[in-house]
């Protein structure tokens, strides 16, 4: 299972503004052989906003 993919014409970017510490855990999370994380890894809220570069 690769997850969920987007189409090509959405860019695959992002900032993160606040919880960085929460991102450096998920990134940090033990993986098995195929770098899928051990335990599921569950995102509760997100909050997208959208900016011009």
């Amino acid at each position: 299972d690769q997850g969920v993919s987007l189409p090509n014409e959405y860019a695959r970017f992002g900032k993160v503004s606040s919880g960085l510490d929460v991102a450096r855990k998920i990134q940090d999370a033990p993986k098995d052989s195929n770098d899928k994380p051990k335990k599921p890894i569950y995102i509760v809220k997100i909050s997208i906003t959208e900016s011009a570069v």
